[in-house]
């Protein structure tokens, strides 16, 4: 009930042989996998692509249980068993260790693993270049985490009761890691409406449309 396998497959006439199978594994930390559009369509040329689609954990009632790391893990590892042996893996920024886990544990039980592995800009050690994220890890307490990041979902959605670190929270973060960016960013859009360049105004908006869009997590998954 918290992931699902979405398949793109770009159908070319007179193709000769079957393509490539890949599985880009999207980040479960706010965003939907959306935000992995253009490498899906950079794929799609060359590859049979499988994604990662996380859901909203609101949506999720409380009977289908709770969702965690290990249960993140499982999911990867049953979506490999599913696609087999002959499929690349591509881990983008935060499964690179769920990734990494789903895939020592297949191959410690002897199991095929993939053709291969790749990691993009993964935390595999959170103690190299820590960014402000790490720091706020490292300084604050994990009782501050619960008790101030976490909260049940309201009764008017599916998921009524469950603890999630919601959205709105989430996206106030993701700003206030860069506000100076957001600041200009916005700033030049005005421009850019003023001076009637529809084009770059619409790029702006196209963003900003995925970059607002936030999930709610599973609890025991944040924490």
């Amino acid at each position: 009930p918290f992931g699902r396998l979405v398949y793109f497959d770009r159908r070319i006439e007179g193709r000769r042989k079957p393509q490539p199978k890949v599985l880009l594994v999207a980040p479960m930390s706010g965003h939907y996998a959306t935000l992995l559009r253009g490498t899906v369509e950079a794929f799609l040329p060359t590859h049979q692509v499988y994604i990662t689609d996380w859901v909203d954990a609101r949506t999720v009632p409380l009977s289908m249980g709770r969702f965690d790391l290990d249960d993140y893990i499982d999911y990867v590892i049953d979506m490999l068993r599913h696609l087999g042996p002959d499929v690349h893996v591509i881990a983008v920024c935060q499964p690179s260790v769920p990734v990494l886990a789903a895939m020592s544990l297949m191959a410690s039980r002897g199991e095929t693993t993939p053709l291969s592995m790749t990691m993009m800009g993964g935390p595999i050690d959170a103690r190299k270049s820590p960014t402000a994220v790490n720091n706020l890890a490292m300084n604050k307490p994990f009782s501050w985490f619960e008790n101030n990041v976490i909260y049940k979902v309201p009764n008017n959605f599916a998921g009524a009761g469950r603890r999630v670190y919601p959205g709105f929270l989430q996206h106030s973060g993701f700003v206030a890691m860069n506000p100076q960016n957001h600041r200009n960013s916005h700033f030049y859009y005005f421009n850019d409406l003023i001076k009637g360049d529809n084009s770059s105004a619409e790029t702006h908006r196209k963003f900003y449309d995925e970059y607002n869009a936030v999930l709610d997590m599973d609890a025991d998954y944040y924490l």
